[in-house]
């Protein structure tokens, strides 16, 4: 099974902890709000003699520092510090974001890694339709002093059902599209906007797996793994993709994956729920050594250093 190499988990702990699902309610602040949970995730990669700077969002899902993102985003985080190509990369909180925590790959979608891989090995774009888009880092420490014992995280919805056109939602990030790169460094902002679902689409009928967004201030680069909430303030969905519109340039609408998705991949792929991977990161190592981490981080590198 794939799950033998994705991760190391100590099993025979987990048979005690594990009799049933954690409860996802238990994983939050009660003061916790969308500004405080959502976070910048912001590396400076260094290749070739050159430097790039790459700019997400996500989202602590849960108290102990457990951030959900997009993939896209958190490929990154697989870039060592030292080496040929080196990358470092933080956890910035606060508009203007601000280098907060350190963190660490507790999971990324093997299956997203290996259809980049696919794709640039025979030269073709990503489809970017967010399938398997997600990943989870663990804050593992602070830029200054200690990490805080919880963290100010949101509650997971991770019901697969509810969601009707004109629905009501918030969507949260940090939008970087146009943003100068000293301004990426020092002043990108954090911003939300209200918004409403236009459609509810499926990866595999009949779940529901994409939540189409009406165009708002939000639709734009760096949103992707931001938080999709409802105004009750649970979290729905990550950000994954921006579309625009056949008509007009301008008119760009923003799409997420529930987290009802993510957590039926979870439960396929590993057998364990959102919530309690969430809960559990603490214990559980990614083998950024094996395949097909090591292939995409090679993609990586081989990407910067062919764009020009």
């Amino acid at each position: 099974m794939q799950s033998r190499w994705i991760v190391t988990i100590l099993l025979l702990v987990l048979a005690f902890v594990l009799p049933g699902d954690v409860s996802a309610q238990s994983t939050s602040l009660e003061d916790a709000s969308i500004e405080d949970a959502t976070v910048n995730l912001y590396c400076r990669v260094k290749t070739a003699g050159r430097t790039y700077s790459t700019s997400g969002s996500g989202v602590f899902i849960h108290e102990n520092g457990t951030i959900l993102t997009n993939a896209h985003v958190a490929q990154y985080f697989l870039l060592p510090e030292e080496g040929r190509t080196t990358a470092r990369c933080m956890v910035r909180t606060g508009s203007p974001a601000k280098d907060q925590y350190r963190a660490k790959l507790v999971y990324l979608s093997p299956a997203w890694a290996q259809n980049v891989i696919e794709a640039t090995t025979k030269n073709q774009p990503s489809r970017g339709t967010g399938e398997f888009d997600f990943a989870l880092l663990r804050v593992i420490g602070a830029k200054r002093g200690e990490i805080p014992d919880r963290f100010p995280a949101l509650v997971p919805d991770l019901d697969s059902g509810g969601f009707d056109d004109g629905m009501e939602v918030i969507a949260a990030g940090y939008p970087s599209a146009g943003v100068r790169y000293r301004d990426m460094q020092n002043k990108l902002a954090q911003a939300h906007a209200e918004t409403y679902l236009t459609s509810v689409q499926s990866f595999a009928l009949p779940h529901h797996d994409v939540l189409v967004l009406a165009p708002s201030p939000l639709s734009a680069a760096g949103v992707s793994g931001g938080p999709i909430v409802f105004p009750s303030g649970e979290v729905i969905g990550i950000a994954t993709t921006v579309k625009e519109s056949a008509k007009s340039g301008n008119d760009r609408s923003l799409r997420a994956i529930t987290l009802s998705y993510i957590d039926r991949i979870l439960r396929t792929t590993l057998g364990f729920s959102l919530a309690n991977y969430s809960a559990l990161s603490g214990m559980i190592e990614l083998d950024t050594r094996a395949e097909p981490y090591v292939g995409l981080a090679q993609t990586i590198e081989q990407t910067l250093r062919n764009t020009r």
